[in-house]
């Protein structure tokens, strides 16, 4: 029995055997758990500088995302022509700043909601761009026969993460109570501190990408960047399991994932729920 559950650990972590890639990941997963947090944070803070407003919610979340839309189709073209290197610190700076701001103007109390949507649109441009630098590095670090094994373990850290991260973000923001908001429940500046601790957790990616070694990419793009696009939707409208796979996330998109706006208000409007609840909930 030992022996079999041995093995079964082995066979599901086998990616993490390679020192770079573990590096990586353990990164990635604490920089995904802040991410979150800040996201939980930030999705609460809209609804108190707004009185409890859905539509304002709604409006912050497509400023956020809205750019991922627009930019990701030539982002990747971008990124094989830039060192992914420079794109990722690019990107973790940006988010680093956006990130800072936040938590220094809610600890100020200075924060207001065109701010906040503003951020939100700044970290989704930074965001369209890291997320397939940060998703093509994979076959860097492990071999290819860990390849599927590496891609598997990629998407447990972003569902552990955002589990974890959001669950978070309840005891965090109770902590600011006492240390930000001098045991005033109803102080804003408490809910400075999960932005305070995201901030934190890029200086540990940060120092990881800036010394993890890149391998040198074999050959280079050819033609222009809108004939790299052409042939990535060419690729995807020729493969049928590719294109089906496309097809389905982008109609969960469209009709599930409005949980990230609806759960937030219902826990924090419907139900009245404080920081806690809405972690849990969330």
């Amino acid at each position: 029995m030992t022996a079999r559950a041995q093995a079964w650990r082995t066979r599901t972590f086998s990616a993490l055997r390679h020192p770079h890639y573990r590096r990586y990941w353990f990164s990635q997963l604490l920089s995904l758990t802040g991410s979150w947090m800040q996201a939980t944070a930030q999705q609460y803070l809209v609804l108190e500088l707004s009185g409890g407003s859905s539509a304002a919610l709604g409006w912050v979340t497509a400023a956020q995302f809205m750019p991922s839309l627009l930019l990701s189709l030539f982002a990747g073209a971008v990124i094989d022509r830039v060192p992914r290197r420079n794109v990722l610190l690019a990107t973790q700076i940006t988010l680093l700043i956006t990130a800072t701001a936040l938590a220094v103007t809610t600890h100020l109390g200075l924060v207001t909601l065109p701010l906040v949507m503003g951020i939100a649109f700044l970290s989704g441009c930074a965001n369209a761009f890291d997320m397939p630098a940060r998703q093509s590095m994979v076959v860097d670090f492990v071999p290819r026969s860990d390849v599927p094994n590496a891609v598997a373990l990629n998407s447990l850290s972003f569902n552990v993460s955002r589990t974890v991260g959001q669950a978070l973000f309840g005891v965090v923001a109770a902590l600011g109570v006492t240390l930000l908001a001098g045991g005033n429940g109803d102080d804003i500046s408490r809910l400075a501190l999960p932005f305070y601790l995201n901030v934190a957790s890029f200086f540990v990616v940060l120092y990881v990408i800036a010394t993890l070694p890149f391998p040198p990419r074999e050959g280079g793009p050819r033609g222009s960047m809108a004939e790299d696009v052409r042939e990535g939707l060419r690729y995807v409208r020729g493969t049928p399991a590719v294109r089906n796979v496309m097809l389905l996330v982008g109609a969960l998109s469209l009709t599930i994932i409005n949980f990230n706006v609806i759960i937030p208000y219902y826990a924090r409007v419907v139900f009245g729920a404080r920081e806690a609840t809405f972690g849990a909930l969330s």
